[in-house]
């Protein structure tokens, strides 16, 4: 039973997506999204109070599985520099394959409230601790040179964020920077060897 429930509530979420990508948070409606996910209007209520309830679920729900996934995918015996590389490309590859989320949260961030701001920013504060960490373990292995590691790891965060809004309105600019690129940046730096 609680397996349908979970299903019922994923197929919400995903036609919530849907409608909200197309229309925007202020112009859908909760009966858009029942009628996509199949369902009656009450149901989508009996799983969220609200549609900004269910819109900010949207945001968790993303956050938790990318997440969930950096976490799965990264294991300890990595070393720094390969778990970095790893972190960097399941989070660019997470974001392209969630494209309509990505671009939800980037274009509809109005409509989340100042509380669940923080929880989104203790969401992203693990992904950059975690990040910081590796960093960190770089440096005492000797592989990093000593550096601010969470400075490191909010400029990755930002470049990979960077990168991901601007290939939300030019479907090139994916194409035309690349995790190579990044990696090149950040460990071999800007200066002329």
């Amino acid at each position: 039973m609680t397996e349908l429930l979970s299903d019922k509530k994923e197929l919400i979420l995903d036609a919530a997506v849907k409608i909200f990508s197309e229309k925007g948070f202020h112009n859908a409606k909760v009966e858009e999204i029942a009628s996509t996910a199949g369902i009656g209007k009450g149901t989508v209520y009996e799983y969220f109070r609200s549609k900004k309830e269910l819109f900010q679920e949207i945001f968790l729900s993303f956050m938790e599985k990318n997440m969930q996934l950096i976490e799965n995918e990264i294991s300890n015996n990595l070393q720094p520099k390969e778990a970095l590389i790893r972190i960097m490309e399941i989070q660019f590859n997470f974001v392209v394959k969630n494209k309509d989320i990505a671009k939800l949260m980037m274009n509809e961030h109005q409509a989340i409230d100042n509380d669940f701001k923080l929880k989104i920013l203790e969401l992203n504060k693990q992904k950059v601790d975690l990040v910081s960490n590796y960093v960190e373990k770089g440096i005492k292995q000797g592989v990093f040179r000593q550096v601010n590691s969470l400075l490191v790891a909010m400029i990755l965060e930002g470049v990979i964020h960077a990168l991901l809004s601007s290939s939300m309105c030019k479907e090139s600019t994916v194409q035309k920077v690349t995790i190579e690129d990044i990696k090149s940046l950040l460990f071999d730096g800007l200066e002329k060897r």
